[in-house]
């Protein structure tokens, strides 16, 4: 039997852009979308199982804050040249959240004690919206077993032996992940001390910042009615500099020069 994969992706967008005589800029944009594909759970025996793609990400929003200090030659304040509008005055001050619904993510399973002729799913033992633990928290992160579960175990079972399961893949929701940033830059052009079309750019940025809140790696999913300890918790946190989510803190300074 030839096997099809077969994918939709549908998407909507808000942008919204405010300038103001102030120096101060809003842009702020909000993305609806969702993406469905067979690629995760087609069946050798037929081709039905379409879900949600492992990288569906439905809403997606951002904002940018920006204010030109009004600092130096022909601003508000220290409005001079030399050496104090050279150091202090053209410096840019922005402020960026981008908040991410979480990931989709499949329930897999280990440790039944059934025998199966073909690869199983779990089974669903009531409506899926009762695997979501209302008003969550991590309670103590560490050890991991002193988490509170992300998700109910109890509304999973195991399949019964030589059955293949009822549950589809991606049906349960990982986290959100809510980042921000703030970075200063400053641009500097040679010209006028005979370095022809030299410019240096300086930039501080700071990683989630000014709120740390650590973005947690999506949740162990996997069914194990051996380890319950395991279900559900946190061991992980995802981000760097220069990706959504850092997991710290931190200030990273660059400098760039272009000739």
């Amino acid at each position: 039997m030839r096997q099809e994969y077969h994918s939709t992706w549908e998407s909507g967008n808000i942008m919204l852009e405010k300038h103001y005589s102030s120096g101060i800029t809003f842009n702020t944009s909000f993305n609806l979308s969702k993406c469905l594909t067979n690629a995760d759970n087609l069946a050798y025996y037929d081709r039905a199982g379409k879900a949600r793609c492992s990288y569906d990400q439905r809403e997606a929003f951002g904002l940018l804050v920006t204010y030109a200090l009004p600092v130096g030659r022909g601003q508000r304040w220290l409005d001079r040249g030399g050496v104090v509008n050279s150091i202090l005055g053209g410096w840019t001050v922005n402020m960026t959240e981008n908040t991410l619904s979480g990931i989709p993510l499949s329930v897999s399973y280990s440790g039944s004690p059934y025998k199966y002729l073909t690869t199983a799913t779990v089974n669903a033992v009531g409506p899926l919206s009762q695997a979501n633990v209302p008003n969550w928290t991590i309670g103590q992160r560490f050890p991991t077993a002193a988490q509170n579960p992300y998700f109910n175990m109890n509304e999973f079972a195991y399949p019964a032996a030589f059955t293949t399961g009822s549950l589809g893949a991606n049906v349960l929701q990982a986290p959100a992940i809510l980042w921000n940033q703030c970075f200063a830059s400053k641009s500097w052009s040679l010209e006028r001390w005979k370095f022809q079309h030299l410019k240096v750019t300086a930039r501080v940025d700071g990683h989630n910042l000014p709120w740390k809140r650590p973005n947690l790696a999506a949740p162990n999913t996997n069914y194990n009615t051996s380890s319950p300890g395991t279900w559900a918790r946190f061991t992980g946190t995802l981000g760097d500099f220069s990706n959504f989510g850092s997991a710290e803190a931190n200030v990273q300074g660059s400098l760039r020069v272009e000739f």
